[in-house]
Parts: C-alpha cells; structure tokens; sequence
C-alpha cells in the first residue's frame, strides 16, 4: 500500500524576476513525522525552496502538494496551507514586529480568526513550550537572539502546523541555546510534527536527522538517509563536509577496532562507545 507523502515537490522550477534559475527542477518526497535535513552550500536555493512550501512564492513551473492535494492561491487555500505549513525564518528579526512577545505570538492565531479566548490560550501553549512564557510582556529587542528564535517558534507554533520548516535554526546559538531548541524539536517530534531544516551543520544532522536532501545550484542532487547521504566519498564536490562520527567510525573499522557484525553507522558518541571493541 501507497502513503500519501504530506509534502511533494515535482519538478518544480523557479527565477527571480530577469535573474537566472535559482530552482530547476526540484523533486521532493517529505513523508509524515519524519525529521528532514536539506543540506547544500549557500546559494544553493534552500531558503527559496522553503518559501515555497508556505506559497510565499509561486514556482515558475512544476507543482507541489500538500497531503495529495495539489497546491492552489487562492486566498482560501493559501490560508489553509500557512496554517499547516508553519515556516521559522533564519533571522528572525524578520519574524518579530509587535509591542512586546506575547502580541507577536499572538498576532499568528488571531489572523486565522480565531477567538480571542482561543487565541490566548495557543499563545500562553506556544510560550510555555519554547519556555519564554515568563518574557511575554517583554519588548523582542530585549530578548537574546537565543531567545528571539524560540520566540520566533512559538509564532508558528501557536497556529498549530502539522509541519515546522526552520531556516538554519542552530545558526547563531551558543552550545546551551543548541540543547534548548533540540529539547523543543524533540517534543514537537515526539507530538507527531514533521520537521524540515536547512543547516550546514553536518555532525548536528548527523544525530537528528532521518532523511537529508542535498542542494546544489538549485537541483537536488541526492537523498536518502544520512548513512547513504552524509558519508558520500563525494561530499567536498557537492558542498559539505562528512560528519565527525562517520570520519573517526571509518578509521577505528580500519583498524579493526569496531565489533563483527556492526552494521550502522552510530549517531551518536554514546553509540560510537557501544561499537567498539575491547
């Protein structure tokens, strides 16, 4: 029996105005509640791709789909998919524009007509989750830019996505903001969310992701899990490094340090440990 992916992209294709493609096309399978990693080099079209999924931008040709239903934009439709479809800006100084953080949280919720009682109540969900609940009569320009992506998450996730698509959402964070925002990731994760993100951190989607697109000038040029994708020989040719885990597992299976019969790779130091042998 077939699924139905939640998000397809098929052959999509697309330029700026008088500009060269910056997508040509892309095909892209995102099953439900997985975890997905797009990798690539800058430039390589991620963040025009991801405003492609929440139709901010509408592709010159080919088509997408949400959930098997064919991407229209119209107002309704548009609405519907924004709602389902929540997307966290890499800076996000381009999210945050109200008074203080609850208003801005807010702001998502009421904007689909909600009511007000119901609307609150998401916010306060939203801001207990990415725990800046205690920060919401706070001005965004105070808050760290830790913080400022937390609460840059919490204005999607109070409209409730079934899907969070995050733009380099470790890309300025300390090690403790990187532990924070995992714990979140890991609750969404762990309530059914489907999860994409952009990073160029490949020992960080080493351990996160399940399945990782490869960018380069705007066509995709692999996918598949991140043994198959991380580790490639080719890595440096297609715009990233290998992860740390997967270079040191090489060497200690080299020198027949690792245990028979270990078959995958570890995700993990603590899974490296349990690989070797005495």
């Amino acid at each position: 029996m077939t699924t139905t992916p939640l998000i397809e992209v098929r052959d999509l294709c697309f330029s700026y105005q008088f500009g060269k493609k910056v997508l040509t096309d892309v095909h892209m399978t995102i099953p439900r509640g997985t975890r997905v990693a797009i990798i690539g080099s800058n430039g390589a079209g991620k963040s025009t791709l991801f405003l492609h999924l929440n139709a901010i931008l509408r592709p010159r040709s080919g088509n997408l789909f949400y959930n098997g239903q064919l991407y229209e934009y119209s107002r309704s439709f548009v609405t519907m998919l924004r709602q389902k479809v929540g997307l966290v800006f890499q800076d996000p100084d381009v999210q945050l524009f109200a008074g203080n953080v609850f208003d801005d949280v807010l702001f998502g919720p009421m904007n689909l007509g909600l009511a007000s009682d119901v609307a609150r109540r998401q916010t306060e969900k939203a801001l207990i989750a990415v725990q800046l609940l205690e920060y919401g009569d706070k001005p965004a320009h105070f808050l760290s830019h830790g913080q400022k992506k937390r609460a840059a998450i919490a204005g999607v996730l109070a409209m409730d996505p079934e899907v969070l698509v995050m733009d380099e959402p470790t890309a300025g964070l300390d090690y403790p903001g990187i532990l924070n925002l995992n714990e979140i990731m890991g609750m969404l994760y762990d309530q059914g969310k489907t999860l994409i993100v952009a990073t160029h951190d490949m020992n960080w989607a080493w351990g996160w992701a399940e399945l990782v697109y490869v960018l380069a000038e705007g066509r995709v040029v692999a996918g598949g899990s991140p043994d198959d994708i991380l580790n490639r020989s080719d890595h440096r040719a297609l715009g990233y490094e290998r992860p740390i885990l997967g270079e040191v597992y090489e060497k200690l299976k080299k020198n027949h340090m690792i245990l028979p019969g270990q078959q995958r790779l570890p995700r993990s130091v603590a899974e490296l440990v349990n690989s070797l042998s005495d």
